[in-house]
């Protein structure tokens, strides 16, 4: 994989996080409306409680996903974290994590337009020597086991 697409893996991710999220919230608004309101007789058919039961499931589920998409997110980060120069480090940071446009970065790094992508092409640069470092590292623990 390339480190654009690498890269780019973390707006994916928080895309797919935000959808669970959403999905999470429905299912939870569906549990509370078919649970009994209070005072009245806590008497539950079996075929709310199965459905009760199924929805609670699916949320567990829903939570375990975006607990290991965070995880996934949390790996690139540490990959980004491990460029050396401060201003590429920055430049992809804001652009792939922070998913900031380009006006907002080059005013928050307060760098001209062609300074940031030149950083930001030194910082991909970086990313790509990172990854084929890691590559080679897996292969070579995966040709020792």
């Amino acid at each position: 994989m390339n480190a654009k697409a690498y890269l780019s893996r973390v707006g994916q991710i928080n895309a797919r996080i935000g959808r669970k999220q959403a999905e999470i919230g429905m299912l939870t608004d569906l549990v509370t409306s078919t649970t009994a309101p209070m005072g009245r007789e806590n008497i539950i058919s079996s075929g709310n409680q199965d459905k009760f039961s199924s929805i609670m499931s699916k949320i567990a589920d829903l939570e375990t996903d975006i607990e290991n998409l965070v995880l996934e997110k949390f790996e690139i980060i540490k990959t980004i974290e491990q460029i050396d120069d401060v201003k590429s480090f920055y430049a992809i940071y804001y652009r792939y994590v922070n998913e900031m446009n380009t006006g907002e970065i080059i005013d928050k790094m307060q760098i001209s337009e062609s300074r940031y992508y030149s950083k930001l092409s030194e910082g991909i640069c970086e990313i790509e020597k990172i990854l084929r470092k890691k590559s080679k590292l897996e292969k070579v623990t995966v040709d020792n086991a």
